[in-house]
């Protein structure tokens, strides 16, 4: 029990870790957006010159969001769910199944991160038509986003798999 207490308190570290910078890329791909767009709206309107690249970035930097802040809400458990027939079963049938929801997920991630990555890769000499670089970076926000999933997920498989080892309340 002394070697998986010490390996959960890595892990809630690097999940703290991994939540900090995923808070961080979104916030500054946020902003670097709402620059952008409003260039994007000086050029076009008061100069009359319009850019063409504002729109292409902010679709890839929207891409880099949903799939960080998909760790983001993974860490805070705050992806859509319904628990109502989890509810009503008893607190350790609960917990297990809470426990088998995570190694699904992992599963998913895992699947995730392989195929998006062989999807950028394809898109390594492939070059975006405004901004003129490689596709294998907008593709790469899949991978990114799956392997900050993976590290929330695998804290969350063993904060429920600690719940249960130690008798305690609230998973």
């Amino acid at each position: 029990m002394v070697w998986f207490n010490r390996c959960y308190s890595a892990m809630e570290k690097i999940s703290l870790a991994v939540n900090a910078l995923a808070k961080f890329m979104v916030i500054a791909f946020l902003a670097t957006m709402t620059l952008t767009t409003a260039a994007q709206i000086f050029f076009r309107y008061i100069l009359n010159a319009a850019l063409i690249w504002p729109e292409e970035l902010n679709v890839f930097l929207m891409a880099w969001i949903t799939f960080i802040g998909s760790s983001i809400a993974l860490r805070n458990t705050a992806h859509i769910g319904v628990e109502l027939f989890v509810n009503l079963l008893p607190r350790f049938l609960s917990r297990l199944v809470s426990i088998f929801t995570k190694i699904v997920i992992l599963f998913f991630v895992i699947l995730l991160i392989n195929y998006s990555f062989n999807v950028a890769k394809m898109n390594l000499n492939v070059s975006s038509s405004a901004l003129g670089i490689s596709m294998f970076w907008p593709r790469f926000s899949l991978v990114m986003g799956g392997l900050m999933m993976f590290v929330q997920a695998l804290f969350l498989l063993m904060r429920d798999l600690r719940a249960i080892l130690t008798k305690e309340e609230t998973a």
